[in-house]
C-alpha cells in the first residue's frame, strides 16, 4: 500500500493584528498562523535550574550544543526583500522588521546543497547582524517560516510570492542595545535535510510592531549578510 505524505500547512507570511490586502497572497493563504516554540531571551524565561543560551533553555552550566559538535557557516545563495507584497528592485542595504507606520518588510533567504552534508545535525541557527546606529526603542518578536516552493529574487512579490508553512521558529530582535538576531531553526533545517529535492528557503518577518522596528544588514552595504550556523556530529 502506498501512503501519501500529508502536505505541510500553508499560511500567510503576515501574522498579527491586521492582514495587508496589498500582499495579494492573503486570500490564497488565509490559514491562521500556527504558534512555534517560545524562544528564551533572559534567564527569567526559563524553568528553575535552566538558563538561556543561544535562545535555548538548557541546564545551568550546560551548552546549547553537544561538546565536540562541528560548526559550519553557510551564506545564502539567494536574498530578496518584499515590502507590502512587492519585491524591491535590487537588494537594499538593510531590512527593517516591525516598524510602526511603515510598509511591512519580509526577508527571503535561500540556501544551497551544502545543507545536506554528512553528519548528524545537532542544532541550526539563523543569524542576522544589526545595522549600527539605527535607533530603536523596543524589542521586536520575529518569526522564521519554511518556504514551500522554489523561488528566484526577480520573480517574487504579490501573487508570485512563494508559500510559507511549518515548521516555523520564533525569536526576539533585541534592540536595547542592538544585538545579533539568533533564531533556532533546527526543525526547519532537519526538514530540508530529509527532503533533498525540496526548497531550502525561509521567510523572516515581524510578529508585532514597535516605533522604530529592528534593522538588520544584508551584506550589500554596512554589516555582514545573514548566515546559517550548523552544528554537526
Amino acid at each position: 500500500m502506498i501512503r501519501r505524505a500529508t502536505p505541510a500547512p500553508r499560511r500567510s507570511w503576515w501574522c498579527g493584528p491586521r492582514a495587508p490586502g496589498a500582499l495579494g497572497i492573503g486570500a490564497l493563504l488565509a490559514l491562521a498562523c500556527a504558534p512555534g516554540p517560545q524562544p528564551c531571551v533572559t534567564p527569567g524565561t526559563c524553568p528553575t535550574g535552566e538558563e538561556c543560551l543561544a535562545n535555548r533553555c538548557v541546564a545551568s552550566g550546560g551548552e546549547p550544543v553537544a561538546p565536540g559538535a562541528r560548526r559550519v557557516v553557510l551564506a545564502p545563495v539567494e536574498l530578496a526583500v518584499i515590502r507590502e507584497g512587492r519585491a524591491l528592485r535590487g537588494l537594499p542595504l538593510a531590512v527593517t522588521f516591525g516598524r510602526a507606520g511603515a510598509p511591512r518588510e519580509a526577508l527571503l533567504l535561500g540556501f544551497g546543497g551544502e545543507l545536506r552534508r554528512d553528519g548528524e545535525l545537532e542544532a541550526a541557527f539563523l543569524v542576522l547582524e544589526p545595522v549600527e546606529g539605527e535607533p530603536s526603542a523596543e524589542d521586536v518578536p520575529v518569526r522564521v517560516s519554511r518556504v514551500l516552493e522554489r523561488w528566484r529574487p526577480g520573480e517574487v512579490g504579490g501573487r508570485r510570492a512563494p508559500a510559507a508553512g511549518e515548521p516555523s521558529a520564533r525569536g526576539v530582535a533585541r534592540t536595547r542595545p542592538a544585538l545579533p538576531l539568533r533564531v533556532d531553526v533546527t526543525a526547519i533545517v532537519r526538514r530540508w535535510r530529509a527532503d533533498p529535492h525540496g526548497a531550502a528557503g525561509v521567510v523572516v518577518r515581524a510578529d508585532a510592531e514597535s516605533p522604530d522596528g529592528a534593522t538588520y544588514a544584508l551584506g550589500s552595504g554596512r554589516g555582514r549578510a545573514p548566515y546559517l550556523e550548523l552544528y554537526l556530529r
